[in-house]
């Protein structure tokens, strides 16, 4: 799977998040918005006695007329006094979030530098990673004590670099009837 969630898990949807503008589009719970993580995710006990899992963002903010913002969060009961620091905690970042009423809420790539999604930036990441992940298993295998042929021809599987007829023909290998 390469978009999906696989050895590297889900590598392609973790790199956008939400860009905060006119709140239309973000939701408040399942979306990421506010740091790497969705708040669902980030403060799931919050989630769970939240009375509006599925609003947007806008539908929260309480100030659209005010400089500050005043958040209106409704629970299904009273919060636990643990949970009132849940909350602290969750304003406290939502508080650090800066967005430009102005402009419509954006879904950024957080890969690179810049903000758009490039195959160049996504490719150096998946491959940056898969290196990575390579890079840790080929450590094990040269730290075996076994015999040296043994550890090349492993090192060799490993890196798919075996002379098998498919990479051989991708090399432009000509082989005979065999």
């Amino acid at each position: 799977m390469v978009c999906g969630i696989g050895i590297q898990g889900n590598w392609f949807d973790c790199r956008f998040q939400w860009c905060v503008g006119d709140e239309r589009c973000i939701k408040f719970w399942d979306d990421r918005w506010v740091d790497d993580q969705a708040l669902k995710d980030k403060f799931p006990r919050l989630h769970s006695i939240s009375q509006n899992k599925d609003s947007l963002v806008g539908e929260w903010d309480d100030s659209r007329t005010s400089r500050y913002i005043m958040w209106n969060l409704s629970w299904r009961r009273e919060k636990f006094e643990w949970e009132k620091h849940l909350e602290e905690q969750m304003l406290a970042m939502i508080s650090n979030v800066k967005w430009d009423v102005r402009k419509e809420d954006k879904l950024v790539w957080v890969g690179e530098d810049h903000q758009d999604y490039t195959v160049k930036s996504g490719y150096s990441i998946l491959n940056g990673e898969s290196l990575l992940q390579t890079s840790n298993i080929l450590k094990l295998v040269w730290s075996l004590n076994v015999a040296p042929s043994a550890l090349v021809g492993a090192w060799r599987l490993l890196l798919d670099r075996m002379p098998t007829r498919f990479n051989l023909a991708r090399r432009g290998v000509q082989l005979g009837n065999l």
